[in-house]
């Protein structure tokens, strides 16, 4: 089927047709890879969450920062993990014999959609918090200053979930059983009549916000990457002389945990938010620029997936207090050599 227009000149539209038709067996074949990852990512973000909650890693007020960004990993992986095991279930099953969606279902699809879009903007601003609060610290960090209070942790969670949550049931929909009055009811999501006369525009006006909505944090990544790269540079080179050797050690690592994460953030979400970008912008326009890059988006979301997934892996690598509290879990006691080792994963305060 060609979905380009006779605007296009003929091999353009017959290559893009090509494409298109590449990209859907390429978003097949991620669809599944991200159903996979996210069953391990599950999986080690439960286990994450678990050590950072542990006594030796929570008493830090920024610690709380990363585990807002667990658990939101975890939100997001959820989605993906429900929706591979409705497919596993129906898997083999003929058509005709399954069942419609209850009505409970259906809503805790909905609400599972909600919290996944909205907790994965909360992740992407809560590194970019991370990062910021990093940034400010390597720069004072010559004295022993207070940036931030354990109670104070948790509010950016908070408030960023609230008005994400909110931002991602911006278009209100409603269950309704259908056909009506039914004896065998298939329930599904339809617009509020009070937007149909001004569904299009809404929509259109929606994405592009939305768009660039997810494409701002990544614009914060590069900067804040370069300034923690720069004042690592400044700390090795000067040695802080006013800072203690364990302090100095302390602060290095630290720094390093979250350029990589920086980085990461940066490689995972700024291909996704030009996706979506375009997606808003094209909105309106034939079907095949729109079906090509949605499929793009799909395959996009792969390295979401994998991102999300990976959290506790540059914890594990970079952080000797994580490493040394997974090891007293186990058992295993951990020699202390003459370096301190920080509890805080993210800065000292």
């Amino acid at each position: 089927m060609d979905y380009f227009d006779e605007t296009y000149p003929e091999d353009i539209r017959d290559f893009l047709n090509s494409l298109l038709k590449k990209a859907t067996e390429w978003a097949r074949a991620a669809s599944t890879a991200q159903i996979i990852t996210s069953y391990i990512g599950c999986f080690l973000n439960i286990f994450h969450i678990f050590i950072l909650f542990r006594k030796e890693l929570r008493s830090q007020a920024t610690n709380i920062l990363i585990i807002g960004i667990a658990i939101s990993d975890f939100v997001f992986l959820l989605y993906y993990v429900d929706g591979g095991a409705w497919d596993l279930l129906k898997g083999g099953v003929p058509t005709e014999c399954i069942p419609p969606d209850s009505l409970i279902r259906l809503i805790w699809t909905w609400v599972v959609f909600i919290l996944k879009d909205a907790l994965r903007r909360v992740s992407s601003w809560l590194g970019v918090f991370l990062a910021l609060i990093r940034l400010v610290v390597t720069m004072i960090n010559q004295g022993r200053y207070t940036i931030m209070e354990f109670k104070m942790g948790w509010k950016p969670d908070e408030r960023w979930v609230t008005l994400y949550c909110w931002a991602s049931n911006t278009l209100t929909f409603s269950c309704t059983m259908f056909p009506p009055n039914t004896t065998y009811p298939w329930f599904e999501r339809v617009q509020n009549p009070i937007l149909d006369n001004y569904h299009f525009k809404i929509s259109q006006k929606f994405l592009l916000i939305d768009g660039f909505l997810k494409i701002t944090p990544p614009v914060f990544y590069p900067f804040l990457a370069v300034g923690l790269i720069l004042q690592l540079m400044k700390a090795r080179d000067g040695r802080r002389i006013l800072m203690r050797k364990e302090d100095e050690h302390e602060m290095l690592h630290i720094t390093r945990l979250i350029i990589c994460m920086t980085i990461a953030y940066f490689l995972a979400e700024t291909p996704v938010g030009i996706s979506y970008f375009c997606q808003s912008v094209l909105m309106g326009d034939s079907y095949g620029p729109l079906f090509l890059v949605n499929y793009i988006t799909i395959i996009l979301n792969t390295f979401l997936v994998i991102h999300s997934s990976i959290h506790c892996i540059f914890c594990f690598f970079l952080s000797s207090e994580y490493r040394k509290t997974i090891g007293s879990l186990f058992g295993c006691n951990t020699r202390q050599n003459g370096v301190g080792s920080s509890r805080n994963l993210s800065t000292s305060s």
